[in-house]
């Protein structure tokens, strides 16, 4: 450990683009008691140059492929020997399982967040799921600590998974208003221009891929659109999943209502210009546009996975819940939001005063820093 200087915490994942989660994070850790650094087993993009503005020092692996691990494996033993790492906190499964390697290796305790609540157990039985539930059993033992971001996950780890309760903390993905409410002083007319004179507009923001529940929603809508047949929904996002997806919409007969706008860097205008955000995922960890959506005070429809009642109140108090993969749920949902949007958007008003405060950044910021001394033997 370094003593009385301040803990040194390397952050591990492999994501490449900007990442809020850890900005936030870096932007509200006091440097005295805790100073970040990041890798990334990915290419050089604006997740490194973002936290390098930051004043993290950042580096990129490059280790796009499993062949390569090794050799990244070799390079992180020698980044956290050179650089004197306390902690390491690892992120999502393949970082998570060479950073265990790593800190095994160099004698030092690592934090894991949960990015995932029961996506291994949702694998079908064979080997493949055989593997990963060894390596998730290997991960819960190997870390000295687990974070949740979400009161399912946690459920996950203690309840079915037998991490003792100790281990575990649950800490939201950290959040700054005022990144939100810049976006709420704009004019949301200026954003809509794209959608012509469509109403209401739905705005979907998620991955283009099976476990998003695309299917489910291209169903609710084609029957919503005979109640408000002016209705358009706008898709961001990219993925394996898009011709699939478009071919769905032309069977459905709603092709001209549906609008693949693909990755977009104006998603939070988007969302403040929609009269409904919709995200009919089958399984998250804590779903970041559901998030989004209530700390701009729209109204959401969600399904019921992982993270959504951390978001909308267990009883649905802040948006609308429904089941997974239920498109006639979804419909009544979506169609019920829309009959009474004054009332849709009190709701989510409420939502976002909730949120503000439950997910602040520096709030969260302070557990983060309180976790990493505790793993530390930091006295308090």
């Amino acid at each position: 450990m370094t003593g009385s200087g301040p803990l040194r915490v390397l952050h591990v994942t492999a994501v490449e683009t900007s990442n809020y989660y850890l900005n936030n994070l870096a932007r509200c850790t006091p440097k005295g008691e805790v100073r970040l650094l990041a890798v990334t087993l990915g290419r050089r993009g604006s997740f490194v140059t973002d936290l390098e503005a930051l004043d993290v020092p950042t580096w990129a692996l490059g280790a796009v492929r499993r062949w390569s691990y090794p050799r990244a494996v070799l390079r992180l033993w020698r980044l956290v020997r050179r650089e004197s790492v306390d902690i390491l906190h690892l992120h999502l499964f393949d970082p998570t399982v060479l950073g265990l390697l790593v800190a095994g290796l160099s004698g030092r305790p690592a934090v894991v967040t949960r990015h995932h609540s029961d996506a291994v157990q949702r694998l079908p039985h064979g080997l493949k799921k055989s593997v990963y539930s060894a390596l998730e059993r290997w991960i819960n033992r190997k870390a000295r600590h687990l974070i949740a971001p979400s009161q399912r996950v946690r459920d996950e780890l203690v309840g079915v998974e037998g991490v003792p309760a100790r281990k575990v903390s649950l800490i939201p993905y950290g959040q700054m208003a005022g990144r939100f409410e810049a976006i709420r002083q704009e004019d949301p007319a200026r954003a809509r221009r794209e959608f012509g004179d469509a109403s209401p507009l739905l705005v979907c923001v998620c991955r283009l891929h099976p476990e998003k529940g695309h299917r489910y929603l291209f169903e609710a809508f084609a029957g919503l659109r005979r109640a408000f047949p002016g209705a358009l929904l706008g898709l961001v996002g990219t993925g394996p999943h898009g011709d699939t997806l478009a071919s769905l919409a032309r069977q459905l007969g709603i092709d001209g209502a549906v609008r693949f706008l693909g990755w977009r860097d104006d998603v939070l205008p988007l969302m403040w210009c929609a009269d409904l955000v919709v995200h009919p995922s089958l399984h998250e960890a804590l779903p970041s546009a559901v998030i989004e959506a209530v700390m701009l005070g729209r109204p959401v429809v969600a399904t019921d996975v992982s993270g959504v009642r951390d978001v909308l109140g267990d009883s649905g108090e802040y948006g609308f819940i429904v089941p997974a993969a239920d498109s006639a749920a979804l419909e009544r949902a979506m169609a019920g939001a829309l009959s009474d949007l004054a009332a849709a958007r009190a709701r989510a008003e409420r939502g976002r005063v909730h949120l503000t405060r439950y997910m602040d950044a520096g709030r969260v910021a302070r557990e983060y820093v309180a976790c990493y001394q505790a793993v530390a033997g930091v006295p308090v």
